[in-house]
């Protein structure tokens, strides 16, 4: 009886030490091997429905938060990569561009990224050194710490890491533009949708990401852009908006209310953004702040490379979505 007792006791601690030794060789597996912060579409599992595109990285391990922007298309992504050509248009000195952040329409917005970095016959600093890009875009939800929010994480993309301009967004900080608020970022799109583009065709260039809330006022928005306007004084920055236009309008609808945004624009017209809505465009103060910008650059030259509508992609031509490409440029 005793030598009965003696051997179970012996296989208790045996199966104890197994699986006390499984423990630690999975939780050294993991150690060792983290999984990727980024996946394609194919290797996800199916029982997940978003696909993450990009994640935020903080720089120290003790402020470590995976930033991951939800619903976020892969396939639209690499299909509008894939679409990009030569445009000779764009040949001149551009400080600030505005492009879409609706997936349906990325070969626009890779358009625009690819030509804008090829540009060799344009005699400036940018072609001794990566441009910093400023990027502007709706925070769709308004929430958050404060009305212009910047983040300091780095971003993660299949091309590699796209780095922040950290000196610039502390410096942002200092002087009362922006606050830090890395939650926000977890589940606003307006920026991270443009990460893949601009580090596949500017590797090595530095961002700077600002999302604002739609309840800036117009001394807020001037102050922003001058600043914005003071960090690139050998003006080696760009500045892009990512903005849409007129929503859930039929293409009919939308065309017309196109046509009003697109003149507002091109004669500088500010008073028409302060009664936009979105049947017009998604971020009257992303619009706005670039403007300023553009202002206190002297880039008053707006030109349109491309206009669209999601029928154009999807033939549903009854609630849609507008798109303008546009860049501005000094005369």
């Amino acid at each position: 009886m005793f030598k009965k007792k003696q051997t179970i006791l012996t296989i208790i601690a045996a199966v104890v030490i197994l699986i006390t030794a499984l423990i630690l060789f999975t939780l050294s597996f993991r150690l060792a091997c983290p999984s990727k912060l980024v996946e394609r579409s194919g290797e996800r599992s199916g029982r997940e429905k978003s696909v993450e595109r990009s994640v935020a990285i903080p720089q120290t391990t003790n402020q470590y938060q995976k930033l991951i922007t939800p619903n976020l298309n892969i396939p639209l992504i690499y299909s509008g990569l894939n679409k990009v050509e030569d445009d000779d248009r764009y040949t001149q000195k551009i400080q600030a561009m505005i492009v879409p952040h609706h997936d349906l329409a990325y070969d626009i917005t890779a358009n625009a990224f690819y030509n804008l970095a090829r540009l060799p016959e344009d005699p400036h600093p940018r072609d001794n050194k990566a441009p910093t890009l400023i990027l502007i875009g709706p925070n769709h939800s308004d929430i958050g710490d404060c009305k212009a929010i910047s983040s300091l994480s780095n971003w993660q993309t299949d091309f590699g890491i796209l780095e922040t301009d950290k000196e610039a967004i502390k410096k942002l900080k200092s002087d009362g533009q922006v606050c830090l608020d890395e939650k926000t970022f977890e589940t606003e799109h307006s920026l991270a949708v443009l990460t893949p583009a601009i580090k596949k065709f500017f590797p090595n260039s530095k961002v700077i990401p600002i999302i604002l809330n739609s309840k800036l006022n117009s001394t807020e928005i001037n102050n922003l852009a001058i600043n914005l306007a003071d960090l690139n004084p050998d003006q080696n920055s760009i500045l892009v908006a990512s903005i849409d236009f007129s929503h859930y309008l039929t293409q009919a609808e939308a065309n017309a209310k196109d046509v009003i945004t697109h003149a507002a624009i091109k004669n500088w017209d500010y008073s028409f953004f302060n009664k936009f809505n979105s049947d017009y465009l998604d971020s009257p103060t992303s619009m706005s702040v670039l403007m300023r910008y553009a202002e206190n650059v002297n880039a008053r030259h707006s030109r349109v490379i491309n206009h669209a509508n999601s029928a154009d992609y999807t033939h549903d031509s009854l609630l849609t979505t507008s798109y303008f490409s546009m860049i501005f440029s000094q005369n």
